[in-house]
């Protein structure tokens, strides 16, 4: 049987960006390699600080089997590098493309109609409605009737795409993102690195920083926390624009000492394992990845009551859920966490529970694989397996 060959295209790659990057990195390492030749094109040159981390990435992947294509793009306006898209999916008879976030779709979506590949998927991770005005245009009027599918995430997302984007139903479909295996911790001391008392209440938050990710309400919480649990200590683990703006803040509320950015960290398991209480204070989310990681890990979780949040975790039952941009109403669901830990200890075992039944990446994987199929059946019977 001959091999349907699928190309990932997405801005960046890998652990250590948000979730879309990280869910594509899994599918195109997970394809089944028996039916799927997997490629990946990676559009955009990495920053210096990040370029190690994505050439690992690279490498990871090209010994998983995937080719991998990185364009090394500098600017928005610098188009050509574009073209060895195209020739890749004209060239290696590409069969699905399938694109992530906007500044992958667009083009994608241009280039597969041109190379003729059978199937383009433009997969939508929360931005096209929380977006600017023009944003939603582009995916209505421009990506869409290139398209053959859009992809949500959740069901909110789902909705949100088809009431504020206005795309038409028969576009959309929910891709409910699973969960990668969490790996066992290494032991790295997390606490001791970040000069934390083992004795010490640790409050941890993961995630690309940007303002999206509401990490400003965390840092203006942990002012709050403190004022009852005077030895608490925040965390907040990940890199991104915000980076300057968050530390400025800390410096603005006094806060050096109590609140630490801990940067990307590789070793996911060990810093959970470090935390007392896990935060997910954002503004807006799809199927946030750094919740899944804290189900998978067993801790006790407190998140914002947004996007597909309420889908994945059920207040009260496995997390405490909070308004969004309350920093009052955080600080309190942290403080209670702390303080009654029969409460937290539940919630957390019924959140790993209910990842460990639910939020399988294999399951997501052969439904992914499945859309594949049928999409390509019904866009070229003929090249159908």
């Amino acid at each position: 049987m001959q091999r349907i060959g699928v190309v990932t295209v997405i801005h960046d790659i890998g652990r250590g960006f948000g979730g879309a990057e990280v869910l594509a990195f899994e599918i195109a390492r997970r394809l089944d390699r028996d039916r799927f030749r997997s490629f990946v094109c990676i559009t955009h040159a990495p920053p210096p600080h990040r370029a190690e981390h994505v050439r690992a990435t690279i490498e990871e992947l090209r010994e998983a089997g995937v080719e991998v294509l990185p364009l090394n793009r500098q600017a928005w306006h610098d188009v050509t590098p574009w073209w060895r898209l195209f020739e890749l999916i004209r060239t290696e008879k590409i069969d699905v493309v399938h694109a992530h976030l906007l500044r992958a779709n667009l083009p994608s979506a241009v280039l597969a109609r041109l190379a003729r590949a059978s199937v383009m998927i433009a997969h939508d991770h929360s931005w096209s409605f929380e977006g600017r005005r023009f944003r939603r245009f582009l995916d209505r009027r421009v990506i869409a009737p290139l398209t053959t599918r859009f992809l949500s995430v959740s069901e909110h997302d789902h909705t949100r795409l088809l009431e504020v984007v206005r795309l038409p139903a028969s576009k959309v479909v929910t891709l409910e993102m699973g969960m990668p295996d969490m790996s066992s911790p290494a032991g790295t001391d997390v606490r001791a690195e970040l000069g934390v008392q083992a004795d010490a209440p640790l409050v941890g938050a993961m995630g690309r920083l940007s303002q999206p990710k509401g990490f400003e309400v965390l840092i203006e919480a942990a002012k709050l926390l403190v004022e009852h649990v005077p030895d608490a200590r925040v965390a907040i683990f990940g890199d991104g624009p915000e980076r300057d703006a968050l530390r400025g803040l800390i410096d603005r509320y006094g806060l050096q000492g109590v609140v630490m950015l801990g940067g990307h960290r590789s070793d996911v398991a060990d810093v959970l394992a470090a935390l007392d209480v896990a935060v997910l204070p954002s503004h807006n989310e799809g199927r946030p990845v750094a919740l899944m990681e804290y189900m998978a890990a067993e801790r006790p979780i407190v998140a914002s009551r947004v996007g597909g949040v309420p889908e994945l975790v059920d207040d009260g039952v496995e997390a405490l859920l909070v308004e969004p941009g309350s920093a009052g109403a955080l600080a309190a669901a942290v403080r209670r966490m702390l303080e009654d830990r029969g409460l937290a200890l539940r919630l957390a075992a019924a959140a790993g529970s209910r990842q460990r039944s639910q939020l399988s990446m294999d399951v997501m994987m052969r439904r992914l694989e499945g859309l594949y199929l049928a999409e390509l059946a019904e866009a070229d019977p003929a090249a159908a397996p």
